[in-house]
């Protein structure tokens, strides 16, 4: 099994990026042919949209333009079961207009269980959560159905949860989610809930 492992892509990024080697990832279950994508976000430093100083904030995976990317992977032991790894990943573009007041986002997230016993799991629960931080008020609309949104001062997010059962992966396809105002950054964080019976594990990157 290939691993594919590449450092996050942002907008005036800082500091270098950190890989996790394949050694550091197990394959559980090759017949399900998952390939891992991992990335440690590198520090960003973001201008406002409307000009000024820099900021004197600073956080992990925060653009305005370029990619968002995260994914991560613990070990679990179902009841009943044998240990093997649960993995949760995005993979985000944002696209900057009008003078960066506008962004526009699409992309994929998944949540998966690598192990074999049980080859599946009851239940896989995934939610995106997508915001942006602004000065004033930030609008949100969202592209796809089934996303709910919170419009705010300074903060607006969208997010959109599903859960598919006697299953080993959930996935998301997203486009069209586009944040507005004097935009500062957009970040992203993802959460996969694992059920196997009646326990439940959690596996959330940003």
């Amino acid at each position: 099994m290939k691993i594919l492992a590449i450092s996050a892509s942002l907008a005036l990024c800082i500091g270098p990026a950190l890989t996790a080697s394949a050694d550091e990832i197990p394959v559980n279950d090759p017949s399900k042919g998952y390939a891992y994508e991992v990335t440690q976000p590198s520090t960003t430093y973001l201008l406002p949209a409307g000009g000024g100083a820099v900021p004197k904030t600073r956080a992990s995976n925060w653009a305005l333009v370029g990619a968002l990317k995260a994914s991560g992977t613990q070990t679990i032991t179902p009841p009943s079961g044998t240990a093997g790894s649960i993995s949760s990943y995005f993979n985000s573009n944002l696209v900057s207009a009008n003078g960066g007041t506008i962004v526009t986002l699409s992309g994929t997230s998944n949540a998966a269980w690598l192990g074999s016993n049980p080859y599946n799991a009851t239940k896989v629960g995934l939610t995106d959560t997508i915001w942006a931080n602004a000065i004033g008020v930030t609008g949100v609309s969202a592209g796809n159905g089934g996303w709910s949104v919170s419009i705010g001062v300074n903060s607006s997010s969208t997010s959109y949860s599903t859960e598919v059962s006697n299953a080993w992966i959930n996935s998301h396809s997203y486009s069209g989610i586009q944040f507005s105002g004097l935009l500062l950054n957009v970040n992203q964080n993802v959460s996969g809930a694992f059920t196997f019976g009646t326990k439940t594990f959690f596996q959330t990157v940003n």
